[in-house]
């Protein structure tokens, strides 16, 4: 239930807002049974403007009421006058792009609360004359809020972009340097895995492929500059947002999600060196992906595929190089690349294709659950508010039968 209000001793009104109706209550010998009256807002009424979503109430007395009433999604919130016969009469003229929250008469007047601002209106009985409510001062201090308000929600808007936008864009920055940037000999190609083929016969024991000097120093680099991160920004956002001013709730979650990034720190500490302990293991026709002294994955060696780029080894793809080779290049050349049928080198897109094709044949659920994910943000982004809200409610119309 919304907002009570009460009339009389043992009389109560309620908006209900997840049943769509306005109800009046009766309580006797302290308790209260069924609805009296039930007055259902329904989006073929004019007046309603379609918000059949009653938050609010707020009594004229001689049985008329004005309701704050939303769309769905809760949000355009506005006010409708109806009488205890169940007939809505008229709509309050607020200003453009009002979402009102909360309503209340005072004296011969109503105030009501607006998101949008935020704001304090006060208006007529008659639900006209809307003017700001409070002094100059008041106002001002509303507008300070209302611009701290909107500050978050660029913030959460920028969020949402960065989100889809950031790691999109690092894939094709990093796609672009590979492109342009020439790697340091040897290079991973078929012309030069054929001419060795010729003269590098299978290898008889076991050979090792380890991670490269560079590329180790790398991942320890980006240690340098992930961990301070880590223990910094949580408090400079602490201190540039005023956290201390949020709240109690708020600076409580403020102060779980700092614990959290510290936290992690340990976590980036563990996967760096999870990272540093890849390596490759190559045995007679037979080749393994290691990790933390397991291997995750092997195939026979003629079954890989390549791109020069990556290697799929069974279900994992191993990342051979970046702008830099990741492991030692002339090994992973004369033990792995050299002994691949032409037929197993395959262009990049047709390997990313394959690599999908295998993670969603070893992790369907996963798989199923990041598109969905995926498609679920780009829906909340461009999909209007109102639309999810019809989609709900006649999703729940449905399932109630």
């Amino acid at each position: 239930p919304g907002q009570p209000v009460w009339v009389g001793e043992n009389t109560i009104w309620l908006a209900s807002a997840d049943q769509h109706r306005i109800e009046r209550f009766e309580f006797v010998e302290g308790a209260i049974g069924v609805p009296l009256q039930a007055i259902a807002l329904e989006k073929r009424d004019l007046s309603l403007a379609g918000r059949t979503w009653p938050m609010a109430l707020a009594p004229l007395g001689e049985g008329h009421w004005w309701a704050l009433v939303k769309v769905n999604m809760m949000t355009a919130g506005g006010l409708a006058r109806f009488d205890e016969q169940g007939r809505f009469t008229a709509s309050a003229k607020l200003p453009e792009g009002a979402d009102l929250t909360a309503v209340t008469r005072l004296g011969q007047h109503l105030v009501a609360a607006d998101l949008e601002g935020p704001a304090l209106h006060r208006l007529s009985l008659t639900g006209t004359d809307a003017t700001p409510f409070g002094s100059d001062e008041f106002q001002a201090e509303l507008r300070a809020h209302g611009r701290e308000i909107k500050q978050w929600f660029q913030w959460q808007h920028w969020a949402q972009w960065a989100l889809i936008g950031a790691p999109i864009l690092g894939i094709g920055v990093l796609l672009l340097l590979g492109e342009r940037t020439p790697l340091r000999p040897p290079a991973f190609d078929r012309t030069a895995a054929v001419a060795v083929a010729a003269c590098a016969p299978m290898p008889t024991g076991e050979v090792v492929i380890g991670l490269t000097a560079s590329y180790r120093s790398l991942l320890r680099r980006m240690n340098w500059i992930t961990l301070p991160m880590l223990v910094v920004a949580p408090l400079l956002f602490a201190f540039a947002f005023r956290v201390d001013a949020l709240p109690p709730p708020l600076q409580v979650m403020t102060a779980v999600m700092i614990a959290l990034c510290w936290g992690s720190v340990l976590g980036v500490l563990w996967l760096t060196r999870w990272s540093l302990s890849r390596e490759l293991r190559v045995s007679r026709d037979t080749v393994s992906y290691w990790r933390a002294g397991r291997a995750v994955a092997s195939c026979r060696l003629d079954q890989c595929h390549t791109d020069g780029r990556s290697l799929l080894v069974g279900n994992e793809t191993v990342t051979l190089r970046l702008r830099d080779p990741v492991f030692d290049a002339e090994l992973v050349q004369a033990h792995i690349l050299s002994h691949l049928p032409p037929e197993r080198w395959v262009g990049r897109g047709r390997l990313g294709w394959m690599q999908y094709r295998t993670f969603m044949r070893v992790h369907p659920i996963g798989a199923t659950l990041l598109m969905l994910a995926f498609a679920l943000t780009l829906a909340l982004e461009f999909v209007p508010r109102a639309w999810w809200g019809d989609f709900w409610q006649r999703l729940s119309a449905f399932w109630g039968g």
